[in-house]
């Protein structure tokens, strides 16, 4: 890494190169006395507190057992962990290490006095080093969840009608911007979980929850809320800790680089995942209905499966239109029996994002030119009907609400599946 070093006007500019990854032929031996006295002088000077000789909550140092700066010369630097400083660890080693299926209504992993504990260490900056406040007002925090469409119309008005009707593309749309306040609220108490990584963001809005239809991303502004950046934790493992509860590292998850959020934020702006808009064409929730009715009419509209014929009794398109042949054996249902769009014709977008989709936890219909028979279970697996972004397949989809139901033809003389 270069490091550039200014001199006055008339010297000029050198260029040098840094030597932290470097002894030299020789550097000086220091001791653990020598080194704290300097961390100590340090962290006065950046205004931290949390290696000071000053007494707090947690005493004059975090942690010591499990920090590996003391870890060598605890008879030196070690001191006994507050009754509060311990409860810290063990509940924080919780949150972590637990998935939200494993969470009990009425009991997080940091209770009520653990929080306001946090709240306090955040608010006065005591021990900053360690218990670092997100302050930076241009830092974006971001939250993936799995919410149901009804939430999105209430705190994202125009999100979903800005949507493409396009299924060719399934992926996340540009952002939207909202105005709303989020409130840190279920199972965690008044604890949510941010990310200041899209990846992970992603990651987390693609595990579905109960009632969840649609994964999104929210955005809040840093400044907006009382965030704490998780990141400086990772340092901490063994210890006491390790020999008395079986911890090896206090924030076994550091990549997902977590911000906790205590209360609530303003969010401003969403991201939805499902059809992408291809171009820039305004859509609205009509024009979805239309489009999936027309798709559902004219697949009804087809021709009976062979061994069927029509039921002039029915009107076409009704169920009971086609019925069994006479002169026919044949042990195959009618084409309105074996196709279910109960859900699109009576939930409309909401139909259609109840589909279970192709492999993995994708969402809608499922594209039947890519079906193929699981050797194992037998059953009929086939890929989502939208495409990811870059993803490239030899035919256009041909698509219908389940594997199941791709027995039908496809619409069109140039794609979709020819019977």
């Amino acid at each position: 890494m270069k490091v550039k070093i200014k001199r006055k006007a008339d010297e000029g500019l050198d260029e040098m190169y840094s030597t932290a990854g470097s002894f030299g032929h020789s550097h000086a031996n220091i001791s653990p006395e020598d080194e704290h006295c300097g961390h100590v002088e340090r962290s006065k000077h950046q205004g931290l507190q949390n290696v000071t000789e000053q007494q707090g909550i947690l005493g004059k140092r975090v942690w010591p057992s499990a920090n590996p700066l003391y870890q060598k010369d605890l008879d030196i630097w070690g001191e006994p962990d507050t009754e509060i400083e311990r409860k810290l660890y063990l509940q924080l080693h919780k949150h972590f290490n637990t998935t939200s299926y494993w969470v009990k209504q009425n009991e997080p992993p940091l209770d009520a006095e653990s929080i306001k504990a946090l709240k306090s260490i955040l608010a006065s900056g005591t021990y900053a080093e360690d218990f670092d406040r997100c302050k930076n007002p241009q830092a974006t925090m971001m939250r993936g969840m799995h919410v149901p469409l009804s939430w999105v119309k209430q705190n994202a008005p125009g999100a979903l009608e800005a949507m493409s009707s396009d299924t060719e593309v399934l992926d996340y749309n540009k952002p939207f911007p909202v105005n709303f306040i989020y409130k840190s609220q279920g199972k965690y108490g008044g604890v949510s979980s941010w990310t200041s990584s899209d990846r992970v963001a992603k990651s987390f809005a693609s595990t579905e929850s109960p009632g969840g239809e649609i994964s999104c991303i929210i955005y809040a502004k840093c400044d907006s809320g009382l965030f704490m950046n998780t990141q400086p934790f990772a340092k901490y493992k063994g210890g006491e800790y390790k020999k008395d509860n079986g911890i090896k590292k206090l924030n076994p998850a550091r990549g997902e680089m977590e911000f906790l959020l205590f209360g609530e934020c303003q969010v401003v702006g969403i991201q939805l995942r499902g059809p992408r808009m291809s171009q820039d064409t305004e859509i609205t929730t009509e024009d979805i209905d239309r489009i999936i009715g027309e798709e559902i009419q004219q697949a009804l509209s087809e021709k009976c499966w062979p061994g069927y014929e029509r039921n002039p009794n029915v009107a076409k398109g009704e169920r009971g239109s086609c019925r069994k042949q006479t002169n026919e054996q044949e042990s195959e249902a009618p084409l309105e029996e074996k196709t279910d769009y109960s859900k699109e014709k009576d939930s409309g977008l909401h139909g259609w994002f109840s589909r279970q989709g192709g492999k993995g936890k994708s969402q809608g219909w499922v594209d039947c030119n890519t079906c193929r028979k699981d050797k194992k279970t037998g059953k009929k697996t086939c890929k989502s009907c939208g495409r990811e972004d870059g993803e490239k397949r030899s035919k256009y989809p041909s698509c219908r609400p389940t594997p199941s139901a791709c027995g039908t033809k496809g619409k069109g003389k140039k794609w979709g599946k020819k019977k």
